[in-house]
């Protein structure tokens, strides 16, 4: 007799195989990432295709098969439509799940990341504007690093520990921080503006209310998006 579990899930990824099946990737509440199973799902007569949309909350049950975790129901929560239908939104929702799919691996759960994917998918559905959707992205980014464990350390020198105020340099190789005189001993250096700091660190203790509310310079935002790529493939070097 099979054991049916039930969960709310996040959709954020399929792939079709064989002739009418899915394989979804979904992050679920109580059970963390999963694989899932929709068997015969692409056919038009399916009943779980309505709760399967990519992006979407739902409540599904499912079953351990011999191979994958096989649905077997999947009820809409929210179909997040506005998000979906907006080419900025759906782009930045897409770029957020590519991010966690490369980062969580396993199977656990996380409240923090549930609660972080919900918050960022509801402030693309409400901000849909091509400024808004960026700093949903970047606020996804930064605090999805902290939780984590990848928070930067800006309030001292990963060498001497001393406090730095300004004059902060980035170690794209270690993913360190140094002040100015230690900085002379790394080769791959980059200096950060002080008022970078700042907004990464905005974005890392404000709720994302007050983060929309930014306006930002055009070459703020380029600072913003070189600086965390950087990091984004240091991080991704350690996997």
């Amino acid at each position: 007799m099979f054991i049916q579990y039930k969960t709310p899930a996040i959709f954020l990824g399929s792939d079709d195989i064989a002739e009418a099946d899915r394989l979804f990737v979904v992050f679920t509440k109580k059970f963390g990432k999963l694989k899932i199973l929709g068997r015969a799902i692409r056919k038009i007569k399916s009943k779980l295709r309505g709760g399967t949309l990519i992006f979407s909350l739902s409540y599904i049950e499912f079953i351990q098969g011999k191979t994958y975790k096989t649905l077997t129901e999947a009820i809409v929560l929210d179909s997040f439509l506005a998000l979906r239908k907006n080419i900025y939104a759906l782009k930045t929702a897409k770029k957020i799940a590519e991010v966690f799919d490369f980062f969580v691996r396993g199977q656990e759960p996380d409240l923090k990341i549930w609660k972080l994917l919900l918050e960022s998918f509801n402030a693309l559905r409400e901000k849909s504007s091509s400024s808004s959707c960026f700093l949903v992205y970047y606020y996804f980014l930064w605090n999805f690093f902290s939780i984590l464990g990848y928070e930067i350390n800006f309030g001292e020198c990963s060498s001497c520990a001393k406090r730095i105020n300004q004059n902060f340099y980035f170690d794209y190789q270690t993913g360190d921080i140094f002040c100015a005189s230690c900085a002379r001993k790394s080769e791959k250096k980059k200096e950060i503006d002080s008022q970078l700091v700042g907004l990464v660190s905005f974005m890392l203790k404000k709720p994302i209310d007050l983060v929309l509310k930014l306006e930002i310079p055009l070459q703020r935002k380029k600072q913003l998006k070189e600086f965390t790529q950087a990091y984004l493939n240091y991080l991704k070097s350690l996997y």
